[in-house]
Parts: structure tokens; sequence; C-alpha cells
């Protein structure tokens, strides 16, 4: 493959071969002993952005593309891939420039008013850049969503049917299911794809006065979990009457997105949800029976209607950023944020193009114009051996 129409930009040489692990081993060590070596991870990659074949945008969507565990991260590594958000990130950059130049144009002819721009222009100008940089902020948030996968909790007290409910949505036995009440004295976490998003199912212990230090530490990481979570199931028996440890769990999530499950609706009814009724307002009850499969089709809906609201929060692809790059692209906005009010409050234009080129510094890093070693060595750590 000749330069420079390869994947690298580079020439290259791509070696197929039949056979097993030891034939292609034998070939790899062949090679190496003709002076070669294996690639480090991401070593191709990097090449290729090295090589002006992809920027940095680009490049660490490559790893999130192999990494994908669901439709919507597989879908937005492939965007950003196709360079989308590149393009906006690269006209912030230019609408950067063209207003510096506006600026320094009236710091160098302050003589003369028909040069530079006016205040109102400059403000107006610094607003528009703001939203743009503020967009893909949300779009980045948006990612780690979907990267992460959203929490979804089951919360309850003991022995309500939390981890029958876990296995049943995983289409496996993952959690001990038992008659006696505290079987759970830990989280178990597992992700599935549910919609195209990746789904974090977590099982967490009942939430009751606990009996030791064991069920004292597992209730603390479950209420945790609790308060980070995207949607809580909360589960109640139908067999038993609302209890302390009820009022407990719904205290905690008077202010959360919530579904109240009934559990076990084959059974005769002891349950009375009008005393709960303050938790209770605007959150929506399902019936469901978790060892006959009762309910489950509505429940699934219904999680895919609220995690849809939650995760459709803005209109674009999601942009996919090591921790580093999102920390480069919040200081973009607290800059542009700081010349905006500079602008505002009627402050020199020095003071205003100062902010102004720290922005675009920035952006001209997370494009990969001007890089530093440490976010190239955060990328490309990340992938896999090669590619």
């Amino acid at each position: 493959m000749p330069a420079p129409k390869s994947y690298t930009g580079e020439d290259m040489v791509e070696i197929y071969a039949h056979g097993g692990d030891y034939v292609l081993g034998r070939i790899l060590e062949t090679i190496c002993r003709q002076g070669a070596r294996p690639a480090r991870p991401g070593e191709f990659t990097e090449r290729a952005f090295l090589n002006g074949k992809l920027d940095l945008f680009q490049a660490g969507s490559v790893a999130d593309l192999i990494r994908a565990r669901s439709e919507k991260e597989l879908q937005g590594a492939l965007e950003q891939l196709k360079g989308e958000p590149s393009r906006l990130l690269d006209n912030v950059g230019k609408e950067l420039v063209r207003l510096l130049a506006g600026l320094e144009a009236g710091i160098d002819f302050s003589d003369y008013e028909e040069v530079g721009l006016r205040k109102d222009e400059v403000t107006g100008e610094i607003k528009k850049i703001l939203n743009q940089v503020r967009r893909l902020e949300r779009r980045s948030e948006k990612a780690e969503k979907i990267r992460d996968g959203l929490n979804v909790v089951l919360v309850g007290k003991p022995n309500v049917g939390k981890s029958s409910l876990l296995n049943l949505l995983l289409g496996e036995e993952r959690a001990i299911v038992s008659s006696h009440p505290g079987t759970t004295r830990d989280t178990i976490e597992e992700v599935i794809e549910f919609n195209g998003l990746a789904l974090r199912l977590i099982d967490t212990a009942g939430i009751t006065d606990p009996r030791g230090e064991i069920e004292e530490e597992g209730i603390k990481r479950s209420i945790d979990k609790i308060k980070r979570a995207a949607l809580a199931l909360v589960i109640m028996d139908k067999g038993t009457e609302i209890g302390e440890d009820d009022y407990r769990v719904l205290k905690l999530l008077k202010s959360r997105p919530v579904l109240i499950l009934i559990n076990k609706s084959d059974l005769p009814s002891r349950l009375s949800l009008e005393k709960a009724g303050r938790y209770l307002d605007r959150k929506k009850i399902i019936e469901i029976s978790a060892t006959k499969n009762w309910g489950i089709g509505e429940l699934k809906k219904e999680i895919g209607r609220i995690l849809g609201e939650i995760e459709t929060g803005d209109s674009g692809a999601p942009v996919f950023l090591g921790p580093s790059m999102r920390v480069m692209l919040r200081e973009i906005r607290l800059a542009v944020e700081r010349a905006l009010d500079s602008s505002e409050n009627g402050l020199s234009s020095e003071f205003i193009a100062l902010d102004l080129r720290e922005a675009l510094s920035r952006v001209r890093g997370l494009t990969g114009e001007e890089y530093g070693e440490e976010i190239l060595k955060e990328i490309f750590s990340s992938f896999c051996v090669g590619k």
C-alpha cells in the first residue's frame, strides 16, 4: 500500500495468511528477525494523525469504535470518525481568528473610528462562539453517558424480589435468589444493551436497619449508587404491608426519576399505598411478577421512554473525548465566558482579546494543530495493541 493513500500515510505492507495462532506466530517471529517490531498500542493511528490523515477527534474515535458496546456508541464513534465534530471546532477557531483580527485592528488604529468592531458587535460574536462551545460540551456529556452506560438501580427493602428482577432483565441467573432476607450484601452490576444504549443494571443491598458492619457497608454503597443513578426501580412486595423500610427508600428517591414496581402481583394484596401518597406524586406504578414474568413488557417500555428523555438532551451526535480533551474544552468555554464578561462590562479590547487568544490556543490544542506529548499519550495508550 504505497503512501500517501494508506491508513498511516506511509508505505505499508499487509500480510494475509492461512492457519491458526501458531502459524501466524511463526510468521511474526520471522518478520521480527528481519528487523521489524510489534507496534505500540495505537501506533498506526498515531502515525496517521502525525501524517495528517486524521485529527485528534478522529483518532480518538477509532478507539471508541473498537470498544463500542452498544449501537448508539458505535454510531457516535462513526460520526466522529467522519469529522463532523472537528468541523464544528474548526469553525469555532475560524470565528475566534476573525474576531481577534477585528479587535486587534481596533487596538492598533484606535484613533480611527471606522476601523475595528463596535462594542455590540463584539458581544454578539462572542455569544455565538460561546453557544457553539457549550453545545460541544453538552454533546461530550452525552457521550460520557453513552460510553459509561446509564445507571439503573434496583432498590427496595430486603426480600422484595430485586435479585429475581435483575436475573429476569439480564436473561441469566446472575444474582443469588433466596427466600431469606438480606441475601445481597453488596451491589451487583451488569451491563446490557437496551434500545441501542448501554444500560448498567445495579442490584443493591436491601435498605433497612443494618444488623452488622458488613450489611451497614452494603447499604452505604447502595445509597451512593442510588444518588448517582439515571433511574431507580423501586420494588415493593404486594403480599406485605408498607413499612419503615419502604419509607426509607421512598424518602431517598423523592426527587429522582423513579418507577414504582409492585412485585409478586400474583399474591393476595396486603399493600396499601395511601399512606405513602406524598412520596408517590406523579410517579408511574406498574404491577409485575418477577417469577411469572408478568408486566415485564410494560416495564421495559416505560424504562425506554424515561431513558430516552434523559439521553436525548442534545440533538447532535455524541462527541467522545478523553479526560484531557474534556478539560481543554472546558478551558475554551471558560476563556470565552471571561471574554464575554469583559465585553458586557465595557472593559477595553485588550482584556477581551487576551481571553480570546487563550481560547484559540486551546482550540488548536484540541484539534491537534498545537499538541503536547501528554495528550497524545492519553489518546493512543488506551488502544489495544497496534491499531
